[in-house]
C-alpha cells in the first residue's frame, strides 16, 4: 500500500478545494427507475448516472449473445464446458465492454474538458443474481479504475454496492454472488499495487490492484436502502459542489503530474470545506476491503456533520475499522468461496487469465487509450506497434495518424514517422471539427515535430491571430526562437503572453522544454541506443507532452 497515497487522484486536488465528480454505475435494471425519480429532484452538477443493465432503457444495453459471439470472445475456449453459464457471462462481459468503457470515457472526459480537473468517486450498485450481473460487478470496476489511471495518471476512489443478504449460501441461488467475491478476493489481495504513475512499467496491461477500491455489502433483496443512501449522498454532493463549483485548479491543465497531500492533513483540510469525507475512504490502513458495518456506519464516516470531534481529529470516523489483510477469517466470505474451484479456470482467475483479452478487437477506443498511455511511459516503440494494427482498419484516423506518427518520430523511425505526420497535417487542414486556432496549433505542432521551423512559426502566428488566448502557441513560438538564438523573437512572444496574464510552464517554470529535440537519427542507430537511457527517456517523454498537450 505504499503507493496508495500518492495514486489518489482525490489526495492531489484536496489543497485546491475542488468540486468533485460524482459518476453513480448502476448495474441492476429493477433500480434503473428508484434511481433516475430520486435523481430528478436532487442537485446535477458534477453527478452522471449510467445504467449498465439488459433493460431497454440502460445506457448501455446488456444484450444476450449467440455462440459465434461467445467463440470470438472467449480464446481460450478448448477448456471451457459450453453447458456452463460463467464462462458465456465473462463472455457477455468482453462484447459489451466497448460500449462501457466509451461510456465512461466520455464521462470522464466531459468532467475534465469543463473543469480542468479529474477529481472524481466511482459508485457501483449490483445485485448479482445472474452470472452476467456477477461478472459485470466483479470486472468492470476494474477495467475503469485501469482506464482512469491510464487517462489521468491516478486513480479514484471506487465504492462497489454489492446488494445481497448476508446469509449462509444456498448453492444454486447464491452462486453468483459466490463468482463476485472470488473476484473480489483476488483483486484486493492477489493482484500487484499500480506502480508510480508513468513510471517504467513493462506490464501495464496485467491487472493491478487499487488501494481505493471497497465493497460495501448491502444486506438485502431489492436494494432499497442504496437508494435511500444515493439521495443522502447526492443532497450532501450537491451543497458542497455549489459552494466550490468557482474554484478551478490554478496555472494547471488537465493530466499534469501534482503532489499529493499527505492523509493526515488532507483529511483536516477537507473538514473545513466538504460535507462528504470522501478521502476517509483513502486511508487504506483504516478502509475495510468488505464493509460489513452497515449503510448507516458508513453514511456517518461520509456526512462530515455528524462526529464533531472530526475537525479536531483527522481518523475521527474511520479510525475504529483496520483494513484486514485476507479474508480468512470471514467465516461467511469462506462459505461462499467454498462452492466454487480455487484458483478457478483460466477464463476465471485474474492471476492466470489473459488480461490483453480486455483490449478486443472491436475495442478500438481502449487500444487507443494503451497507446497513448504506452506513449506516456516512454514506451514510444510498444506505442507505436499497436498504432500501426489500429492504422490498417482506419488509415485516415487523424488523431491515430498523429499518435503513431509522433511515436515513430520520436522512436527515431524518423522516414516513416514524418511521412505519417505529413498525412495527419493533411488530415489536420480538411477536419471541419476543428476551429482555426487549434487546427493552427495542431499543423504548427507537427511542423515543429518535423523540424519545419518556418512552416511552425507560420502556424503557430496564425494560431494567435485566431486565439490570442493560445498559450500553447506561444510556448512553440518562444522555442522555436530561442533554439535558433534569436532571443529578442522570443523576448517578443514571451511579453506578449504576458500581458495577456497567460501560464506557460513549458518556458517558464520547473518544467521547461529546453532541447528537446535530439540530433537527427536512423532507425538502426535508435534501436542501437541503450533501452534504459533515462536521460533520453525523460526527453522524449517531455516533447510528447508538449505534442499531445
Amino acid at each position: 500500500m505504499q503507493n496508495g497515497p500518492n495514486g489518489s487522484v482525490l489526495l492531489r486536488h484536496t489543497s485546491e478545494a475542488l468540486p468533485t465528480h460524482l459518476i453513480v454505475v448502476n448495474l441492476d435494471s429493477r433500480l434503473h427507475d428508484a434511481i433516475e425519480e430520486m435523481a430528478a429532484f436532487l442537485p446535477a452538477f458534477g453527478v452522471t448516472i449510467l445504467h449498465a443493465h439488459e433493460g431497454e432503457n440502460a445506457s448501455v444495453r446488456i444484450a444476450e449473445i449467440n455462440e459465434a459471439q461467445m467463440i470470438r470472445m472467449m480464446p481460450e475456449l478448448t477448456s471451457i464446458d459450453l453447458s456452463d453459464p460463467y464462462p458465456w457471462a465473462r463472455a457477455t462481459y468482453r462484447l459489451h465492454r466497448p460500449a462501457l468503457m466509451h461510456a465512461l470515457r466520455t464521462a470522464f472526459k466531459s468532467w475534465a474538458d469543463d473543469r480542468q480537473q479529474d477529481r472524481s468517486v466511482l459508485l457501483f450498485v449490483g445485485a448479482p443474481r445472474t452470472p452476467v450481473e456477477a461478472a459485470l460487478l466483479g470486472e468492470l470496476p476494474l477495467d475503469a479504475q485501469a482506464l482512469f489511471y491510464r487517462r489521468c495518471g491516478a486513480l479514484p476512489l471506487v465504492l462497489r454496492f454489492l446488494v445481497a443478504p448476508r446469509r449462509p449460501p444456498e448453492l444454486e441461488t447464491d452462486l453468483p454472488l459466490a463468482h463476485v467475491l472470488s473476484d473480489l478476493e483476488q483483486t484486493y489481495f492477489s493482484l500487484p499495487d499500480y506502480p508510480e504513475p508513468f513510471e517504467q512499467h513493462a506490464d501495464v496491461d496485467r491487472p493491478s490492484s487499487s488501494p481505493f477500491d471497497t465493497t460495501v455489502w448491502i444486506d438485502g433483496e431489492d436494494g432499497t436502502e442504496v437508494v435511500h443512501l444515493l439521495r443522502a449522498l447526492l443532497r450532501l454532493h450537491g451543497e458542497e459542489n455549489g459552494r466550490l463549483s468557482g474554484n478551478f485548479p490554478a496555472g494547471r491543465s488537465v493530466g499534469r503530474t501534482v503532489s499529493a497531500t499527505p492523509i493526515d492533513e488532507a483529511l483536516a483540510s477537507d473538514a473545513q470545506i466538504r460535507s462528504i469525507d470522501w478521502l476517509a475512504l483513502c486511508a487504506p490502513q483504516f478502509t475495510p476491503r468488505l464493509w460489513t458495518a452497515g449503510v448507516p456506519a458508513l453514511a456517518a464516516v461520509l456526512d462530515m456533520d455528524h462526529e464533531p470531534r472530526r475537525k479536531r481529529d483527522a481518523y475521527a470516523t474511520i479510525g475504529r475499522y483496520e483494513r484486514e489483510r485476507n479474508w480468512d477469517a470471514n467465516l461467511l466470505v469462506q462459505a461462499y468461496l467454498s462452492q466454487l474451484d480455487h484458483p478457478g479456470p483460466p477464463c476465471e482467475d485474474l492471476m492466470r487469465s489473459d488480461f490483453p483479452y480486455r483490449l478486443t478487437d472491436e475495442d478500438r477506443p481502449s487500444k487507443l487509450e494503451m497507446a497513448r498511455y504506452l506513449s506516456d511511459l516512454g514506451e514510444f516503440e510498444r506505442a507505436a506497434r499497436i498504432g500501426e494494427e489500429l492504422l490498417e482498419d482506419d488509415p485516415h484516423h487523424r488523431l491515430l495518424n498523429r499518435m503513431l506518427g509522433a511515436d515513430l518520430y520520436i522512436a527515431g523511425h524518423r522516414d516513416r514517422g514524418g511521412e505519417i505526420l505529413r498525412h495527419c497535417i493533411a488530415l489536420t487542414e480538411i477536419d471541419p471539427t476543428l476551429g482555426e486556432a487549434e487546427r493552427a496549433d495542431e499543423i504548427a505542432t507537427l511542423f515543429h515535430l518535423l523540424r519545419d521551423e518556418t512552416a511552425a512559426i507560420s502556424g503557430y502566428e496564425r494560431a494567435i491571430e485566431a486565439d490570442p488566448l493560445n498559450a500553447h502557441a506561444y510556448e512553440g513560438l518562444i522555442l522555436i526562437h530561442r533554439g535558433r538564438g534569436e532571443t529578442g523573437l522570443a523576448d517578443h512572444w514571451l511579453q506578449a503572453a504576458q500581458r495577456r496574464d497567460l501560464d506557460l510552464p513549458l518556458v517558464t517554470g520547473e518544467d521547461r522544454l529546453e532541447e528537446a529535440f535530439e540530433p537527427a537519427a536512423s532507425s538502426d542507430q535508435a534501436a542501437a541506443a541503450p533501452a534504459d537511457d533515462a536521460k533520453t527517456r525523460e526527453r522524449r517523454s517531455r516533447w510528447w507532452n508538449f505534442l499531445k498537450r
